[in-house]
């Protein structure tokens, strides 16, 4: 799993990206945009492409997620690990 979080200039946290794979699926990525929300894309790396794009995608896994990022979260800055979390289970409850 893949963490990518964005800042603003003032350094407040205004989004970040899970990039991740369940066994047996394609890789996808899931953003939060705090002015939009969440959006769920897989990543198609179709081989006739320069680079993989993103492309929307179903259903989220919100459960499996959020415990695969949990188990690995306790390396990451506390502000950074409660970001995520708390919006994973914003959507969990």
């Amino acid at each position: 799993m893949d963490l990518i979080v964005w800042y603003d200039a003032a350094g407040a946290a205004v989004g970040f990206q899970l990039c991740y794979e369940v066994p047996g699926q394609s890789e996808r990525a899931l953003t939060w945009r705090a002015q939009k929300g969440f959006s769920h894309a897989r990543v198609d790396g179709a081989k006739n492409r320069l680079a993989p794009i993103l492309v929307q995608d179903g259903e989220v896994p919100w459960e499996w997620l959020q415990a695969e990022f949990t188990a690995g979260a306790d390396q990451l800055e506390p502000a950074v690990r409660d970001l995520v979390l708390g919006n994973l289970a914003t959507r969990t409850r």
